[in-house]
């Protein structure tokens, strides 16, 4: 076994996270992310005191990695084509990682990493928003926004979307979206 002190918060962060994309988050434990690692379990108290903080750190990465995606998606996009590319993005940051989706969707312990990643989110969604919509409408339809991209999400994973259902209501709802909101003004 590695001697605990060669090991770091982002080696079991990063651990932690690899164990969760495999297996899910009914299976992430201390005790499994520390056997991956080659480490007693107590090791991995030193830098997580117990299993919430370690899926509050997770979250927090994910927060951070999804609002990457929708930067570098949006780019320097305007309008409906930036909500048109945040909204793909955010679709499939969540069909790449399904099981690390749901963790960011669960209550966690609110950390101030996790309460700040959530809230870097949260403002640059708004901002994005408010460019189409006034800044007066722009939480209530990103809040919108986020209740279709979820509720995809939710129906996708469930697999009620089979064969019958094609993917392309996905584009013909987010198009219908994108209309009424800028249509509403």
């Amino acid at each position: 076994m590695p001697y605990p002190a060669k090991t770091n918060a982002q080696t079991i962060l990063a651990a932690a996270i690899e164990h969760l994309e495999q297996y899910g988050q009914a299976a992430l434990s201390m005790r499994e992310v520390a056997s991956r690692l080659g480490l007693s379990p107590r090791a991995l108290y030193r830098y997580y005191t117990d299993r919430a903080a370690l899926e509050a750190a997770i979250a927090e990465e994910g927060y951070g990695r999804l609002r990457a995606a929708l930067v570098d998606a949006v780019g320097v996009q305007v309008g409906k084509d930036a909500l048109r590319a945040g909204a793909t993005a955010y679709l499939a940051f969540a069909q790449a990682h399904p099981a690390w989706y749901a963790l960011l969707m669960s209550v966690h312990e609110q950390t101030p990493g996790l309460v700040q990643a959530e809230h870097a989110l949260w403002i640059f969604v708004v901002e994005l928003v408010e460019k189409t919509v006034g800044q007066e409408r722009a939480a209530s339809a990103a809040v919108a926004l986020w209740a279709f991209l979820h509720g995809f999400i939710q129906l996708e994973s469930a697999a009620i979307l089979g064969e019958q259902k094609p993917r392309s209501g996905f584009q013909v709802g987010l198009e219908v979206f994108l209309s009424g909101l800028t249509s509403s003004l």
